[in-house]
């Protein structure tokens, strides 16, 4: 089963919540990504931080799992993409293709802002 996203967009917090991601506090008046989800027939909200968007940390890890995570991207993957990509080297293909210098440098901003995801 895969997810299924009702709405998507950007909005204003009006109360803390914690981004999917990375495990930053989004506090009220902070932007942050959201998007709607039902999963095995549950809804929910998922919460990204600016920072984690900018970095396009979703896309890189959605494209590190090689697109087989149907539940979606989590904190815990994010963790082995990130110390992979900072950690391998430059000159190694994964996947077929090299890790380009912007994925390296978003892995190594996500590893200093990381504090715990959802």
């Amino acid at each position: 089963m895969s997810v299924l996203t009702l709405d998507s967009g950007q909005r204003v917090a009006r109360k803390v919540h914690r981004c999917g991601m990375c495990g930053a506090t989004i506090k009220p008046g902070d932007r942050h990504a959201f998007e709607n989800n039902v999963y095995d027939g549950q809804a929910y909200t998922w919460r990204t931080c600016l920072p984690c968007q900018r970095d396009r940390v979703s896309t890189y890890v959605w494209d590190w799992t090689g697109g087989w995570a149907d539940e979606g991207v989590d904190y815990e993957q994010a963790v082995e993409w990130a110390e992979e990509a900072v950690e391998w080297p430059k000159h190694w293909l994964r996947d077929g293709r090299a890790i380009t210098t912007c994925e390296r440098v978003a892995a190594r901003n996500w590893l200093a802002r990381a504090t715990g995801g959802e």
